[in-house]
């Protein structure tokens, strides 16, 4: 009897492990049948969100275009003879002067499921790499901040990258330099020289010398998690180089005209001119704001001529060809940029518009940002 009663014990001791055993195998597979779901449904939840966002494509763009439209027109309404940045286009403020015109925004604008928000800014307030001479070189790379003995070669390599010709400047770099660089130099060569015009001003990143922090300047926090890292310590000590205030994309475009817009030129462009020094860039821009100093407001005195500004470099007509050279007070290129917002989806569209009257107006560029 005793034996049958501790056979009966191990039976139901064994028993008791075995429901153990199943309850946590049970448990098992519904942890990991959450798990599954879980990630199931929220495939499926992006899955399904692609799919929305895929099918406004169309919707996305077209309101993209129409905040592209509604930059043509404002600056289709500039009638001065010059152009500021107290202006409509720039400032976004509009006084229609009692004329019976619509109200216009350039923020916020709904149309249809979407609004998008317009913001233009003119490109003649940088001057045009493709033109730059040594003079203008040297001039940016000073006030950027480069070091003295590093000028000379960046200075001569952005100089051989535009020339049509493989002849080195004194300090530059041609292709035979780029394509025989051992190791490669920040992961970017071998590679030829452009030998002309830049089409990008990025182009500048590719050049000798130049490296991201004195490319974007104070931008170049934001720049860096997309840099790309090829070789070892050279390449570390660019990523941790202190980043600059002024970059060379704060002041150069490939797309500006011959001559920046005295209006429109924040006082680090102004000094590319080697004939202006800081007092009188402090005075063009004081001038300019009116007696507030506030700009894109009512009293606002822009330059309607060059010539307005020739007493500040001397007054002599020898002072007034000078800055002619190298100014202007008109803009006729000009960065449009429209953030299209659809629900809780955001896009940002990018054009570039050529103004060559207040009735030609031309989009020459189009694309928008994932």
């Amino acid at each position: 009897m005793t034996e049958f009663r501790r056979v009966s014990k191990f039976v139901q001791q064994g028993q008791a492990e075995q429901r153990g055993i199943a309850l946590i195998i049970v448990m098992l597979v519904i942890v990991t049948l959450s798990i599954m779901a879980g990630g199931l449904a929220y495939t499926m939840r992006v899955e399904t969100r692609l799919a929305g966002n895929g099918g406004m494509d169309s919707e996305f763009e077209w309101l993209g275009r129409s905040g592209m439209e509604l930059a043509k027109y404002a600056l289709s309404l500039q009638q001065e003879p010059y152009d500021a940045l107290g202006q409509f286009w720039a400032s976004g403020v509009w006084d229609p002067l009692g004329e019976e015109l619509p109200e216009i925004s350039l923020t916020d604008n709904e149309l249809g499921r979407g609004k998008f928000s317009v913001k233009i800014v003119d490109l003649e307030r940088k001057f045009n790499i493709n033109i730059a001479d040594e003079v203008i070189l040297n001039q940016a790379l000073n006030l950027i901040g480069v070091e003295p003995g590093d000028v000379d070669v960046i200075r001569d390599s952005i100089l051989d990258w535009m020339d049509p010709d493989d002849e080195t400047h004194l300090s530059g770099f041609e292709s035979d330099d780029y394509l025989s660089m051992v190791p490669p130099y920040y992961g970017r060569y071998p590679y030829f020289a452009k030998n002309g015009p830049m089409d990008d001003i990025t182009e500048l990143l590719k050049v000798y010398g130049v490296t991201p922090a004195m490319f974007w300047g104070s931008r170049i926090h934001e720049k860096r998690a997309g840099i790309q890292v090829d070789s070892e310590m050279l390449d570390q000590e660019m990523l941790e180089e202190p980043p600059y205030l002024l970059g060379l994309a704060d002041l150069f475009s490939t797309l500006s005209h011959a001559q920046m817009n005295l209006n429109t030129a924040p006082m680090e462009a102004i000094l590319l001119n080697p004939y202006v020094d800081e007092n009188m860039a402090r005075d063009i821009i004081s001038f300019r704001a009116g007696p507030d100093g506030v700009v894109a407001t009512e009293d606002d005195t822009p330059f309607q001529s060059v010539g307005e500004v020739s007493s500040m470099v001397g007054g002599s007509p020898q002072a007034a060809s000078l800055m002619s050279r190298y100014f202007n007070t008109r803009s006729v290129n000009f960065e449009v940029y429209v953030q299209v917002q659809i629900g809780q989806t955001t896009r940002i569209f990018k054009g570039i518009l050529r103004r060559s009257s207040p009735v030609d107006i031309q989009l020459i560029h189009f694309s928008w940002d994932q």
